[in-house]
């Protein structure tokens, strides 16, 4: 067994290679003065008749990550692997999962299709509508991280009557495996918008924040807003502390400043995306999902 450490995940690829008792290739990667991708391994007949492991996050820059994935991918078929299992810790344009206006592309699927019939066995984490996974075919697996978030926290940290929170009502499933985890309430923030001003707002229903520690969770951090409005009205309400947690931390911009500045004291995510927010691996529940395969 053989794991292909893609560019933009360096550190995942060695914990999986580790656990699995795998050898590790570090491709050489560069990018020409016109923009191309180039990807070379070094001692490509090692992967002949080996399980070949790529795994390669697409964030940031993701078109090039695409293009990395894509090209590994062939060298390990030209190589004569035997099998290939194609690991995308943070699957690029996974928001692009419907035609929302007519006309676009379902990029998402247009990726996933050509992704799933070059590999064996496609794996994802926290895909964010999970089961967009049917677009890679019928040999992919989409695994969810929030079990090793709420370990990271039961092992880590001392709550105060702790409160798991969704940021909207799509993150509730994450905020139920948390909270199980944790022994703690969980529920979602409501947007509420005022007819006569405009100012959205978000609630909680039927949970008393008040004194509590909150831990906000949700698949992506991309430019913050969510979780900011969220963490705004938590504080209104009287939490006595928010942290915010995050499978995917893109944190596109001003996001940093925008969720510390509402309240937030700590942002955590896993190692997806590699980061300065980083504190949490995803390794042990994809290398688990491999010994399976």
């Amino acid at each position: 067994m053989i794991v292909v450490a893609g560019p933009a995940s360096p550190m995942l690829s060695a914990k999986i290679a580790e656990l699995l008792n795998a050898k590790l290739i570090t491709p050489s990667f560069k990018t020409f003065p016109d923009g191309e991708s180039y990807i070379r391994i070094d001692t490509p007949k090692a992967l002949e008749g080996e399980t070949v492991i790529i795994v390669n996050t697409m964030y940031p820059d993701q078109n090039r990550r695409v293009i990395e994935l894509l090209l590994a991918t062939s060298i390990a078929r030209d190589y004569g692997c035997d099998k290939l299992y194609t690991v995308i810790p943070y699957m690029a344009y996974a928001r692009q999962d419907k035609r929302f206006l007519e006309g676009e592309a379902i990029s998402l699927k247009v990726l996933a299709e050509i992704i799933g019939k070059v590999s064996d066995k496609v794996i994802t984490v926290d895909l964010h509508s999970p089961e967009t996974i049917s677009f890679f075919g019928k040999n992919a697996l989409n695994v969810t991280a929030m079990n090793d978030i709420g370990n990271f926290l039961s092992e880590n940290y001392s709550f105060k009557n702790p409160l798991v929170v969704g940021p909207d009502q799509g993150a509730l499933d994450y905020a139920k495996t948390v909270a199980d985890i944790l022994g703690a309430e969980y529920s979602y923030c409501e947007k509420i918008r005022d007819r006569y001003t405009g100012e959205i707002t978000m609630s909680i229903k039927d949970i008393d924040v008040k004194n509590r520690d909150v831990i906000i969770v949700d698949d992506i951090i991309s430019t913050g807003g969510t979780v900011a409005l969220a963490s705004t009205n938590l504080k209104k309400i009287g939490a006595a502390s928010i942290i915010a947690c995050c499978t995917h931390a893109l944190m596109v911009g001003e996001a940093e400043h925008k969720i510390i500045s509402s309240g937030v004291s700590e942002i955590l995510s896993t190692d997806t995306i590699e980061c300065k927010y980083t504190r949490i691996s995803v390794a042990k529940t994809i290398a688990s999902e491999i010994r399976k395969l």
